[in-house]
């Protein structure tokens, strides 16, 4: 048989033994870590005495904030907590109602009068509060009260205390490990997959040459495909296209340590960057046309449903007159068709009300293609090594022409927000910047007058049939498609009516040539791939 005990001697101003207490329990912790730890074991075991021994009291809800920090009042802003005042506010909590927490510092710990006003308007709305650790009631329908406000004052002001010293302690071993890192000392043992921690030192492993070979793929391929061509070529672990993204951002790929700084528990930007922490496996300037690239490819003409296999060598080249982008549909009667993607909403202003704009893939390729003696395909098919060390060269020119870019975009952000003192010593870092890059891209210029001289040299020894070698593979169709984009090829239809169009094409912003296309065959107008 239970006992029903009565209520403590606290709850007999503001609870009568008849009556059901409506309880509202919270709990939290800071760390994830902690979790089925000591602190929430802990707070669980208080509550489930507090209901075995008073049985009136029903819990309504209970609110979790596990592994959040109530120091800068992220609870109160996005956590449950924050719901709970909500509906204070809202006066959805049922009468009788009582919050059950460990600890005042369980729901703030950010101190002045800030958490002292949450406190009390949450008794102020008829709640009251009790304190697990302490046994202690706070209600606004108490008779003696009057020592609650310096109490909780008290507690608050102790629970940030705490915080903040911690949270010193935390940086100021932050700032030393960093310091220690910037004079070769080791920061953290913890390394990206592809390094090892051996001896006191890092080390490459056996995972490093697929990681490298996933930044040569890059410029080629998409992350899936590349995850794929890793997965064939029998490396030791298997890769996903998740696990190639976060790879080719990794700022450790060319051997920097990142400190970030952290707000509300996500990174805002970079605090610290420390070179050479770990052994690089690509240059800087490397990672930064990486980055571009892969920037590149966020461009929306390119985005869509990507087909099984690559197929498509004009993706992202082709528009309507309408300024829309046509996207590669396969049929179920085996034939692929460039829609306008406009048309398909209604939208394009050169459609047949009611119908898209479509015209057969095979068709536009083919015209395309046959302009192929004025867009030198050479320079991805015919390569002497002179060539490659000469594009070598010219690729990590155009890694550090982008690296001095951002670092004068940078510091033009920088000056807008500085003090007049400051701007001085800016401008001339940005004189200096303006200067470096100046004297990359007069580099870059001469390099790519150099490789195209070659280029030209050997055009010679170019066969036309080799560019249909490239268009049986999938890699030689991506190859192409890549190719093209770094020639600003552009092709333009205008619709007419079904089966009839103009196509423009250009090159490097330059026309080649307007093509006539009726049911019958095509005509062109100028014709100088005839010349």
């Amino acid at each position: 048989m239970t006992v029903k005990k009565s209520l403590p001697r606290a709850f007999s101003d503001v609870f009568r033994d008849d009556e059901t207490i409506n309880v509202y329990s919270y709990i939290r912790f800071s760390s994830k870590a902690q979790k089925l730890g000591f602190s929430e074991v802990r707070q669980l075991e208080q509550l489930n005495r507090f209901f075995e021994q008073y049985p009136t009291a029903r819990q309504v809800e209970r609110y979790e904030d596990l592994g959040v920090s109530a120091f800068k009042g992220k609870n109160l802003k996005s956590g449950q907590l924050a719901k709970f005042v909500e509906r204070i506010k809202s006066k959805e909590i049922l009468p009788n109602a009582l919050l059950l927490v460990e600890s005042f510092d369980r729901i703030s710990r950010v101190g002045g009068y800030d958490a002292l006003e949450l406190i009390i308007s949450i008794i102020q709305a008829d709640c009251g509060i009790y304190t697990l650790f302490d046994n202690r009631l706070y209600s606004k329908r108490k008779k003696d009260s009057s020592v609650d406000i310096s109490l909780i004052q008290n507690i608050l002001e102790r629970a940030n205390d705490e915080s903040r010293n911690k949270s010193d302690r935390i940086s100021d071993a932050k700032a030393r490990n960093l310091l220690k890192g910037e004079n070769g000392g080791i920061i953290t043992k913890r390394c990206p997959f592809w390094v090892d921690y051996a001896d006191g030192k890092f080390v490459l492993n056996e995972h490093a040459e697929a990681v490298k070979r996933a930044t040569e793929l890059c410029f080629d391929i998409g992350f899936q495909s590349i995850a794929k061509e890793l997965n064939q070529e029998g490396y030791p672990r298997k890769y996903s296209a998740k696990t190639i993204s976060n790879i080719l951002h990794q700022h450790a790929i060319y051997g920097s340590y990142i400190a970030m700084e952290w707000d509300a528990g996500k990174p805002i930007q970079i605090k610290k960057e420390i070179k050479g922490y770990y052994p690089a496996l690509i240059s800087e300037s490397e990672f930064h046309r990486i980055s571009a690239k892969l920037k590149e490819r966020q461009d929306p003409s390119l985005a869509g449903r990507k087909a099984q296999e690559f197929r498509n060598i004009l993706r992202g080249l082709v528009f309507c007159k309408c300024g829309s982008t046509f996207r590669y549909h396969s049929q179920k009667s085996l034939y692929v068709d460039l829609v306008c993607l406009a048309s398909t909403v209604g939208k394009c202003s050169y459609a047949t009300p009611g119908k898209g704009v479509r015209h057969r893939y095979a068709l536009v390729e083919s015209i395309f293609l046959a302009y192929q003696s004025l867009i030198p395909f050479h320079q991805i098919i015919v390569k002497t090594d002179d060539i490659k060390a000469l594009e070598k060269e010219h690729e990590e020119i155009s890694g550090l022409i982008i690296l001095k870019e951002k670092a004068l975009s940078s510091n033009f952000a920088i000056l807008e927000k500085s003090s007049e003192s400051a701007q001085k010593y800016i401008l001339s870092r940005i004189n200096e910047v303006s200067h470096e890059l100046d004297k990359l891209k007069i580099d870059e210029h001469k390099l790519s007058l150099k490789i195209s001289s070659m280029h030209l040299a050997s055009k010679s020894d170019f066969n036309v049939v080799e560019i249909y070698r490239l268009l049986l593979t999938e890699r030689g169709r991506i190859k192409i498609n890549n190719f093209l984009h770094s020639q600003k090829i552009k092709l333009i239809i205008n619709p007419i009516k079904k089966k009839f169009f103009e196509l423009d094409i250009y090159h490097n912003e330059e026309k080649l040539d307007t093509i006539d296309v009726t049911p019958d065959g095509y005509t062109a107008r100028y014709k100088p791939h005839l010349k």
